[in-house]
């Protein structure tokens, strides 16, 4: 996934399919790479902060974050959040936290994963398959040229 729309698509089904509203973290030091945000007060000084909980509210997507120079909480909504970084974090985390049952995740919408599976399905194995190169494309042009001409003077010597 290569911009925001996509990752916070994600951290919404995440929630949607584990019939969740909000998923808490817990301690940001209990995770593997907690993720951390800026954010402003009101006077416009930034605050580099853990993600502490991720939720739904109505139809946006908002995080609280420890205000650790202030002692409490705040809420940052989606629209606030404006690194690819933040979102790929946050998505992170959610599948880290919920992988805790002992269930792996898909990592596009969350839902538990049955054998050796990457994906649940076709629809969320595209989105995660990455483009191809620029070389690899040529490379398979040319072998299909080269597929082509093969067949075609093998018809011309008949």
């Amino acid at each position: 996934m290569d911009n925001i729309k996509d990752l916070q698509a994600a951290v919404r089904n995440i929630l949607m399919n584990n019939d969740l509203t909000e998923l808490s973290f817990g301690n940001p030091d209990e995770l593997t790479d907690a993720t951390y945000i800026v954010w402003y007060d009101n006077h416009c000084d930034p605050y580099d902060d853990p993600v502490l909980k991720v939720f739904l509210e109505d139809t946006e997507i908002a995080v609280e974050v420890e205000a650790r120079s202030f002692g409490n909480t705040i809420t940052v909504y989606d629209y606030d959040i404006n690194r690819l970084e933040w979102w790929e974090g946050i998505r992170a985390n959610m599948l880290e936290v919920l992988e805790r049952d002992g269930n792996r995740r898909c990592p596009i919408c969350g839902k538990p994963l049955k054998g050796k599976r990457r994906h649940c399905g076709d629809g969320c194995r595209k989105p995660a398959t990455p483009e191809p190169t620029v070389e690899q494309v040529v490379k398979k042009a040319n072998r299909s040229i080269h597929r082509q001409t093969s067949r075609t003077a093998g018809k011309e010597n008949e």
